[in-house]
């Protein structure tokens, strides 16, 4: 696929403003209301693909095996190029594992697909790690945190949480609820939810994207909160607090980029 026309507006509003989180823009493309892609393959049995015809640019890649999902990748095509392809294991987490009592790592190179509530207990950790998608689906489903969560990404292989319907809308899945205060998210992308993230508790968002939320791209209940290079768009509103003690904000938001709320 060819970068979304918001990559160009948004690295617009980036040269402009230059706040905002450093995710490479294409991986915000929403490759499954895209259409037809310009150029598609099969890989063949020793791991080589062909595509044919493209121009000399940059390109967003994507690409499933079966069982181990979806995935998407930047790769600047030219004459003689080979790309390394990072495939994600597809883990589902239903009723039997849904409920996080000990310490667990989702990730690297995931695609764990929720089918029901996820639930991290008093003094029980999730860590989730570049390269891994979470994908919610078959109900309403939330995260919601009580324990310790910690969201490691990078820029160029961010955690996405996202909707698991073929043709994603806003409002498919709840939310990241944050009770605890023990929660650092780095180099994430949250989209496609009725809530992005809804702070309850003490939370650190760094490098973070939200968008095409029904509701507020962040809710901040009453809760300190500190949200630096953080990009948010496409939701009803940006950042949404109340609940304040004498109306002032406890928490500190820096070089953060909202827009088209």
């Amino acid at each position: 696929f060819q970068p979304s026309l918001f990559c160009d507006s948004h690295s617009t509003l980036q040269n402009k403003f230059p706040v905002g989180a450093e995710i490479t823009p294409i991986l915000l493309m929403e490759h499954r209301l895209a259409g037809n892609p310009l150029a598609s393959g099969t890989i063949n049995s020793n791991g080589d693909f062909t595509l044919m015809e493209l121009l000399e640019g940059e390109y967003l890649l994507l690409y499933s095996v079966e069982g181990y999902g979806w995935h998407k990748q930047v790769c600047n095509v030219a004459s003689d190029m080979s790309l390394h392809l990072k495939m994600r294991e597809t883990i589902v987490c239903d009723e039997n594992f849904n409920t996080i009592n000990g310490t667990v790592v989702w990730g690297p190179n995931q695609h764990i697909i929720v089918t029901e509530d996820v639930l991290i207990m008093n003094e029980a950790s999730l860590t989730i790690l570049e390269n891994t998608i979470i994908e919610f689906g078959f109900g309403y489903c939330k995260l919601e945190v009580i324990g310790n969560f910690f969201v490691e990404g990078s820029s160029e292989f961010p955690v996405i949480f996202t909707s698991a319907e073929e043709n994603p809308a806003e409002n498919d899945w709840n939310a990241l609820y944050n009770n605890s205060e023990n929660c650092l998210i780095n180099n994430c992308i949250v989209e496609w939810s009725y809530y992005g993230f809804y702070n309850l508790g003490e939370a650190n968002l760094n490098q973070l994207v939200i968008k095409n939320c029904s509701s507020n791209g962040i809710n901040l209940n009453g809760n300190s909160a500190t949200i630096e290079n953080t990009t948010i768009f496409g939701c009803e509103n940006g950042v949404w607090a109340y609940g304040l003690d004498d109306g002032v904000f406890g928490g500190n938001i820096s070089n953060t980029l909202i827009f088209d709320n």
